[in-house]
């Protein structure tokens, strides 16, 4: 078996050069105020504190309820389309507040993310269930236009996202946008596994500020 390396692209554009209209200004701004400890369950040592710090800041994404964020809770369909209606919102200058029809926010999500061609019609119809980390990927990666996603990575193989893995485009998109970084050496996605809050806050982040974004080095595996 044959390994190399997968080198990073150039330098990363300026924010300018990458994007137009609203997000051209600075992408989203953060006018929510982090404040230490503000949830009880994230601990400020955490590899994730600071993923949750930057999407509750963004906007995108909020609290558990009594003071926690539930960061190993599941995330799931309904709100993953939560945050990229949000992410959608925000990017073409809204306030990313969702309007509500059904005093149920849920279902406002889902139809306002199919509203908004950020989910196609037919799938997803059981959003209360966890999103799995392919499905999360493709409605985060459908809320931004794009050129939202300008490539950083050259990433044309992954051990575990085949020709025949569910959102396998979507995948890609993001690890050579930088937002994915994959979860060993080898960039081994788990593509099926259930996504938990605390991994949708890092994915999130770096999908509204290409900042966070990440150059991968990865190990490559071919035959």
């Amino acid at each position: 078996m044959k390994k190399g390396f997968l080198r990073a692209l150039g330098t990363v554009l300026t924010l300018a050069g990458l994007v137009s209209g609203a997000a051209a200004e600075g992408w989203f701004g953060r006018d929510r105020s982090w404040t230490p400890g503000m949830f009880a369950d994230v601990d400020e040592g955490a590899w994730y504190a600071s993923a949750v710090k930057e999407a509750y800041e963004l906007g995108l994404m909020n609290g558990a309820g009594d003071g926690t964020f539930s960061p190993e809770g599941v995330f799931t369909l309904s709100q993953a389309m939560a945050v990229a209606g949000r992410m959608y919102d925000l990017y073409y200058g809204g306030r990313g507040v969702l309007p509500s029809y059904r005093d149920n926010w849920e279902e406002d999500a889902f139809n306002y993310c199919l509203d908004n061609g950020i989910i196609r019609s037919g799938l997803y119809e059981d959003y209360t269930r966890g999103a799995t980390r392919a499905e999360a990927a493709a409605i985060l990666a459908g809320a931004l236009p794009e050129e939202a996603w300008n490539a950083v990575n050259s990433v044309t193989e992954l051990p575990d996202v085949g020709d025949a893995t569910d959102n396998r485009e979507a995948i890609f998109k993001l690890y050579n946008a930088g937002v994915l970084t994959g979860c060993d050496d080898f960039g081994s996605f788990r593509p099926d596994d259930v996504i938990t809050r605390m991994e949708a806050a890092a994915i999130a982040a770096r999908c509204a500020d290409p900042a966070l974004r990440r150059e991968l080095d990865l190990i490559l595996i071919s035959n």
